[in-house]
């Protein structure tokens, strides 16, 4: 115990003797600071004001996202063309534009989907589109497709259709349903038994 008590004193002693040591070269430094010195009492004639930089905000964009280029549109069917741009007036096209386009989508997809009982099946045009792929231009319309299924779920989507045969060329956002089944869990089996 007095073993201890000595340790400990000692300890204490030290503490003391490095605080009162270190103390007064700190409080030396802190004094000469904040003294008053003779060059602070003088006018300050010679200093000229300071401005701030100015320094104009960058215009600066995400670099892994590309600016979206205006699409150009053709002055005689004032389409938007996608793809590899070029001279419009040499472009080659694929097919030709049809005015009953709409009705020969309905009556594919009528045939292909094999329900006679849909309902409010409506075709909504967004936008006419020339596409161009390997220097060769293709007339396509872009448009909304809803209808109401016979067991009664609202179902759209998003589809470019050819604009001379009214076939479906690609298709997106479609409705999906998630059925998700209610998961039970019984804890009876697991209870702490004493």
């Amino acid at each position: 115990m007095k073993k201890k008590n000595i340790s400990i004193f000692i300890f204490f002693s030290l503490s003391v003797l490095a605080f009162l040591i270190i103390s007064p070269s700190q409080q030396k430094t802190y004094m000469a600071k904040t003294a008053p010195s003779n060059k602070q009492a003088l006018p300050q004639q010679n200093k000229t004001k300071k401005k701030p930089a100015h320094h104009p905000a960058p215009n600066r964009h995400i670099a892994s996202i590309n600016k979206p280029k205006p699409a150009k549109k053709l002055p005689l069917h004032n389409r938007e063309v996608i793809g590899e741009t070029q001279d419009l007036a040499q472009l080659k096209m694929k097919n030709k534009i049809s005015k009953d386009w709409q009705d020969k989508y309905k009556k594919n997809f009528m045939r292909m989907t094999f329900e006679e009982k849909l309902k409010d099946f409506t075709i909504e045009k967004k936008r006419s589109i020339i596409k161009v792929q390997n220097k060769i231009g293709r007339y396509l319309e872009h448009v909304v497709v809803r209808y109401v299924r016979p067991d009664g779920k609202p179902f759209a989507f998003e589809a470019l259709v050819d604009s001379e045969t009214g076939s479906l060329v690609q298709t997106w956002n479609r409705t999906r349903y998630e059925f998700k089944k209610h998961v039970k869990i019984d804890g009876s089996k697991y209870r702490y038994k004493e």
